[in-house]
């Protein structure tokens, strides 16, 4: 939220100058006339004296006056900025888990199985609002590439650059994964905890079955 604020704001009671000036100004100028009247009519003393405007010293008097206004806010520093405001927000935590082993390489659907994995995480990043996510890559072996973080521009940098030849061991060890993306996640404090798979289903390193089960025993919802 939006916040308007003076740094000194005991400055601006020297704004009270104005209306003295405005006081001192129009006496003087009271004065000045009926000097001038004591000549003749103002208009043949006009005649007289040129150079003698009416209409200066009131443009003379708006400027300063301006001008004093002017300064008296810039010493009293007016300042514009963010004012912090909590607000309560709802959203769930959420892990993706992405293969990236070899087999996703396969061409059977285009442009590739890990190309459209890929889509597949880009569109669930445009569908959240207040979710933090964090990105678990596996093949043989996981790795927690990003943590559950707020910042999902970090995922979608991520997201294009994760290959399966970056994998010191190939294999598909989705149990494995599963723990790794359950150790994301702070169980005790937390709610509504999700984990996605996106993987073609091969397994050939472990059995999930386990993995899943201990993540359902910590109220994590694996699609």
């Amino acid at each position: 939220m939006e916040a308007f604020k003076f740094e000194n704001p005991q400055y601006l009671y020297y704004l009270l100058v104005l209306p003295a000036m405005v006081i001192i100004f129009a006496i003087s100028r009271f004065l000045r006339m009926r000097a001038l009247k004591r000549f003749g009519r103002i208009e043949e003393v006009q005649k007289l004296i040129p150079l003698m405007s009416v209409r200066r010293p009131w443009l003379r008097f708006v400027f300063l006056s301006m001008a004093v206004g002017f300064l008296v806010v810039a010493i009293a520093n007016p300042m514009v900025g963010v004012q912090p405001e909590e607000v309560e927000r709802h959203g769930v935590n959420l892990v993706i888990m992405l293969d990236v082993s070899r087999s996703m390489l396969a061409e059977d659907i285009k442009p590739n199985r890990i190309e459209r994995a890929r889509l597949a995480a880009s569109r669930i990043l445009q569908q959240l609002d207040y979710d933090r996510i964090g990105l678990v890559t596996f093949a043989g072996t996981a790795i927690a590439q990003i943590p559950i973080t707020n910042d999902r521009s970090a995922l979608q940098m991520m997201l294009p650059i994760v290959r399966p030849e970056q994998m010191a061991v190939q294999g598909t060890a989705l149990g494995a994964a599963i723990e790794r993306a359950v150790a994301a996640f702070d169980v005790d404090k937390m709610k509504s905890n999700v984990i996605v798979i996106l993987s073609d289903g091969e397994n050939h390193a472990d059995d999930p079955t386990s993995a899943a089960e201990m993540a359902a025993e910590h109220g994590i919802i694996i699609h």
